[in-house]
């Protein structure tokens, strides 16, 4: 078994779709002769946490590093948030949007950077490292990880969960921010041996900026992990029930979909007597109340709050459609992790998607129809088609995840397969 350091500042006891591909990788990277040595920070004021993913990673090592972050500094300072509490969250609000681009560069979390290189360091004295994987966002792990390539002089991948300043709503604040940023992209992509990632866009928009060689850029997307799904059942309720999974702000607005979903129930009036739709997770930076209100859809709306992972999938199996919405500014190379969960489903999917990868990837399914963000009359066409599917039975099943291959290529013992056959060739 050789080991890898792999660092990852979003781990648990932190919750949120960023940590998944993190837990899961570590999960089966020893099933492919790699043991990983995970180096995160310690403990900080996050808006999430879900300890019911560390079964997955029990035998995993674990190093937790300080950091001089914001988030670090307010648990220090006040100590944990509750779990769900948007004002703690690193993702929404003024400070974080407005006022931290201007003050660190790449991201907030480069006040991690030296502790994390330090531990690696001395965790590299005590056990022989044989590669390294960084994973971003945060971008500053990446620095982390050319610092230590350098240093230790063995094998690095970096891996990007999301883009870097290549897609159009990741704007930074003036063009010294961004000279600066396209600066630490180019020392990363120069360093790293292998640059892997959820997005293919992403990526080859990352190989022109390197000029490396293409296959040096791998495409890794996220996924699901079948475990998860082992005892999904589609449960049929009496009313036609959409969710949508995953944190509701001022990035991921609704409000596109709720007119829609407002024009449906004109439209066909019947809808009224059985819809529901649900949104499972945090809401934040915005009045969902209030639009709920606009768009006349009082009574027919559920809010959770947020959820441990291990909930939010019993609330998918209660669902007879899933929602997936994107703002029409993200980029092409946009896709968000609860796509491949909703995949593994088996339920129809309504993506409120710009044209781009997760538009082709909800399409390519056969179980999506896909509507252009804007389009509240196409949105309500298919709310209405689906609810007719759904009143004669179409949506009618009992499914655990799709069996078959394309399905499979999102699961992620696949993808932490195709991982472990890079650090052999870049490791022999």
């Amino acid at each position: 078994m050789r080991n890898i350091l792999f660092l990852s500042y979003y781990f648990p006891p932190m919750g949120m779709g960023g940590v998944q591909r993190s837990v899961k990788f570590v999960k089966y990277l020893p099933e492919f002769g790699w043991n990983p040595i995970v180096l995160t920070v310690k403990d900080v004021r996050y808006h999430g946490h879900d300890r019911s993913l560390e079964k997955d990673i029990a035998e995993a090592r674990v190093i937790r590093a300080g950091s001089l972050d914001p988030l670090r500094l307010a648990f220090l300072a006040r100590g944990q948030a509750k779990a769900g509490a948007g004002s703690a969250g690193d993702s929404t609000g003024l400070l974080n949007r407005v006022i931290l681009p201007w003050l660190f560069v790449p991201d907030s979390k480069i006040g991690w950077l030296p502790f994390a290189v330090r531990a690696g360091l001395q965790a590299a004295e005590k056990n022989r490292i044989q590669a390294i994987f960084t994973t971003s966002p945060p971008h500053s792990a990446h620095l982390a990880g050319t610092l230590l390539r350098r240093r230790l002089g063995i094998p690095w991948i970096a891996d990007f969960r999301d883009s870097w300043n290549r897609e159009p709503f990741d704007r930074v604040p003036t063009p010294a921010h961004r000279r600066m940023n396209e600066f630490l992209l180019r020392l990363i992509l120069k360093y790293a041996d292998r640059i892997t990632g959820v997005s293919s866009r992403v990526l080859k928009d990352m190989q022109c900026l390197s000029r490396r060689p293409a296959d040096d850029f791998i495409w890794n997307p996220n996924g699901f992990d079948p475990e998860d799904f082992r005892n999904f059942r589609h449960e049929r309720s009496n009313r036609f029930r959409i969710t949508y999974s995953g944190t509701v702000n001022s990035v991921h607005p609704p409000d596109t979909f709720l007119a829609g979903a407002g024009k449906a129930l004109r439209l066909e009036p019947a809808l009224r007597k059985a819809f529901e739709i649900r949104f499972v997770g945090s809401v934040s930076d915005m009045d969902l109340n209030g639009m709920i209100r606009c768009y006349g859809l009082d009574g027919l709306v559920k809010q959770t709050g947020y959820v441990l992972h291990a909930e939010s999938l019993k609330h998918l199996s209660s669902s007879d459609a899933l929602l997936l919405v994107l703002p029409a500014e993200s980029g092409p190379g946009v896709i968000p992790g609860k796509l491949y969960e909703y995949l593994a489903s088996g339920l129809p999917i309504l993506g409120v998607l710009p044209d781009g990868e997760a538009g082709r990837i909800t399409l390519d399914s056969g179980r999506g129809r896909v509507v252009r963000p804007g389009d509240a009359d196409g949105i309500a066409s298919a709310l209405i088609g689906m609810y007719r599917d759904w009143r004669k039975g179409k949506g009618k099943r009992t499914v655990g995840y799709r069996t078959d291959a394309w399905t499979e290529q999102f699961s992620r013992k696949r993808q932490t397969e195709r991982l472990a056959e890079i650090l052999n060739e870049i490791a022999p």
